[in-house]
């Protein structure tokens, strides 16, 4: 028995940026390509604190203790750092 599975589910799938994991603000922040997914980890139990879905995400840009700076298709967005609402 053969499964098939397209390679490529994200058409946007090329764009997206491979960038390290970041600890910052008591927090291990990351994104993965599939999903376009913003993450916040509690760096001792490894569990999310929250997440949020960018739909032009590329990758983390940077993160500061009042912003988490995320590269986007036509720039640069920030994100709050305690919950992972957007800030602009």
């Amino acid at each position: 028995r053969e499964t098939w599975l397209p390679s490529v589910i994200d058409p946007l799938y090329d764009d997206h940026w491979l960038s390290p994991p970041v600890f910052q603000n008591g927090s291990v922040y990351l994104t993965t390509p599939q999903g376009r997914r913003v993450l916040a980890l509690d760096p001792h139990t490894g569990r999310a604190r929250w997440s949020a879905v960018l739909a032009d995400l590329q990758g983390l840009a940077s993160v500061t203790p009042r912003e988490l700076l995320v590269w986007e298709r036509d720039g640069l967005a920030a994100l709050e750092p305690e919950s992972g609402a957007i800030r602009w």
